[in-house]
């Protein structure tokens, strides 16, 4: 498996930080349309306490949160929302390098899941990379 999931279907809570692989990926975001990684993150955050107000968990991760980050007080401040869609992500593999690859988020909202699909366009340097990649684990 290239890329683990980071929530299982008893998770209730949104985890603040990025995805983790299982050999050591870390995705990095380029530019895009919605600002930093860190107002996605947070509006997630956001739909969650919307949701759960009552999560004592959410609630203290929340708090941690306030207390230990200006740039997050700041963002929660302006109410962000994140509608998932398209987006363009650079991959940071520890053999291959950078892959840029297509993300697409769908919403799975009454399992409180998303659903990440991670694509390169036919024919680029990140499909072959990606095929040969897979080829190895197979």
């Amino acid at each position: 498996m290239l890329v683990r999931p980071v929530a299982t279907p008893t998770t209730r809570t949104p985890a603040p930080s990025p995805p983790r692989t299982s050999d050591g990926v870390s995705p990095t975001s380029t530019a895009d349309s919605a600002g930093t990684p860190a107002r996605p993150r947070a509006a997630r955050l956001r739909r969650a306490a919307d949701r759960y107000p009552h999560d004592p968990r959410l609630a203290a991760l929340l708090a941690e949160l306030h207390a230990g980050s200006e740039e997050f007080r700041q963002i929660w401040q302006t109410r962000p929302v994140h509608a998932p869609g398209h987006r363009t992500k650079t991959l940071d593999h520890p053999e291959a390098g950078a892959l840029r690859v297509n993300c697409d988020v769908l919403l799975v909202p009454e399992d409180d899941q998303e659903v990440v699909l991670i694509t390169a366009d036919p024919g680029s340097p990140a499909a072959r990379t990606l095929r040969r990649l897979a080829g190895q684990t197979a």
